[in-house]
């Protein structure tokens, strides 16, 4: 019997009829509510081979391809015979969704805790895989069988001064992998190579990208003073990174974008939301009463409605309308959820944690259900031209149009003598959202205006490029 039937037989049970009084209808409907509402999240019964356990492993390092094809490192120590320790790493692959698991590779090494430290992975395709190290060198492990064998590249022959949070790859060949430096590979991570930018400051906690070249990076230490974060910005793919904010009033634990520029990120020391609706330049906050004791792990969004954060104590928070207002959607309150995976393309999450401190525990929602209206298919109440961001810039900055009709449109760029330096657009267009991104890396420093022209609304505004 499920729990909606349970509802019902409890409605039985209490001989409730048409007696009821009007102001339970809606109590009953908002009871009725939770329990389909909670359903959302599943938790997956995770298997492991025989003689292989969960038990007593610790790890915040898993990743999902699609929605059946999955990956997760786990770390823990194990005494051996002669008294002294080892510290065993094991990658497992999953092709069902995360219920069976499969080791695909093993490390036992000695415990040396000055640089002995889990593997960050990420995965690109099914069957293509990678995992860095940071032992007594720094190196990848790279599959692109899906696991069945192995190529060992190294990073660097001596090991990091601190492990590598995060990895991301534009595309199959070009990524970027972060600690307090960044490092870059060209031919899918084989090989990489660390930057010389100038930015120095903890390893991020969290990193995310909108495009090729726009992204964020947010931290939950900062070199500067204590229990404080930062939060950067890239809009160069990396190679450079500025602050927004070289203080933050908290350690930060999770940012998303949803587009270039509305964003959000959230602190792991309090349950505070932070956001902003100009990528970056100006946040605003919010915080919520009745949670004070627990702080905020990871955000995501699947569309510009709806999104989620990750809670202590087992919370799972949901908002259906862009963040302006949250809901908990679950509590179970023996976990510590820390890993939330959206795959936009098939409409499914998953949150990984660890239940009494000592199990992992993974969650897995079908979002096919939740009704995405996509900016392309709404109609704007009202012609707009946005400040291009970011402002200054160099070279490449953002700039964004509304229409609430179709037309001929035309987005230019003058300089300060009012002559034409670039044509953006120049093309009949639907009514709706537009973003375009001006590449001005053969235009001079200084002062420029770019102009909005349709059939019916003109409006023009200035923008700096940086040397």
């Amino acid at each position: 019997m499920d729990k909606h039937s349970n509802v019902l037989v409890f409605i039985n049970k209490m001989n409730i009829s048409i007696n009821i009084s009007r102001f339970m209808y809606p109590l009953l409907f908002f009871i009725l509510y939770q329990e389909l509402y909670a359903q959302t999240w599943e938790e997956i019964d995770m298997h492991f081979p025989l003689g292989d356990t969960i038990e007593l492993k610790w790890s915040d390092v898993t990743t999902f391809t699609n929605k059946d094809t999955g990956w997760l490192s786990t770390a823990w120590v194990e005494e051996v015979e002669s008294g002294k320790f080892d510290f065993n790493r094991k990658i497992y692959r999953t092709e069902d969704g995360g219920k069976n698991w499969e080791p695909k590779y093993l490390n036992r090494s000695d415990l040396v805790i000055e640089y002995a430290k889990a593997y960050s992975i990420y995965s690109m395709e099914p069957d293509y895989f990678i995992a860095i190290y940071n032992d007594s060198v720094a190196g990848a492990l790279i599959s692109e069988d899906g696991g069945e064998t192995w190529i060992n590249s190294r990073i660097n022959d001596e090991h990091l001064l601190y492990r590598i949070s995060r990895i991301h790859f534009f595309d199959d060949l070009n990524g970027i992998a972060f600690n307090n430096k960044r490092w870059f590979t060209s031919d899918g991570g084989y090989t990489w190579e660390k930057s010389n930018d100038s930015f120095e400051n903890e390893t991020p906690s969290d990193v995310c990208f909108v495009n090729d070249s726009l992204g964020w990076m947010v931290s939950g230490g900062n070199i500067y003073a204590t229990d404080s974060g930062y939060l950067a910005n890239t809009t160069d793919g990396g190679k450079t990174w500025q602050y927004q904010d070289s203080l933050m009033f908290m350690e930060l634990s999770g940012v998303d974008f949803i587009d270039s520029l509305k964003g959000f990120a959230v602190t792991g020391l309090r349950n505070i939301i932070y956001s902003t609706e100009d990528g970056g330049e100006h946040w605003n906050w919010q915080g919520f009463t009745g949670l004070d004791e627990f702080g905020f792990n990871d955000i995501g969004f699947l569309d510009e409605e709806h999104g989620w954060i990750l809670a202590s104590g087992g919370r799972v928070m949901q908002t259906a309308d862009g963040g302006q207002t949250w809901e908990v959607q679950l509590g179970d309150f023996n976990s510590s959820l820390g890993k939330l995976i959206i795959l936009k393309k098939d409409k499914v999450a998953y949150i990984f944690g660890n239940k009494d401190n000592k199990t992992l525990v993974l969650y897995r929602a079908d979002l096919s259900t939740l009704a995405v209206t996509s900016e392309e298919e709404k109609v704007p109440d009202k012609f707009y031209l946005t400040q291009n961001y970011p402002n200054p810039f160099n070279p490449l900055t953002t700039i964004r149009y509304q229409l609430t009709e179709p037309g001929n449109v035309k987005l230019e760029i003058f300089d300060i003598k009012g002559r034409l330096v670039d044509s953006i657009v120049n093309e009949y267009q639907p009514a709706g959202y537009y973003s375009i991104v001006w590449d001005a890396d053969n235009s001079s420093s200084g002062l420029y205006f770019y102009r909005l022209q349709t059939d019916g609304f003109t409006a023009v505004k200035k923008c700096v490029k940086l040397k």
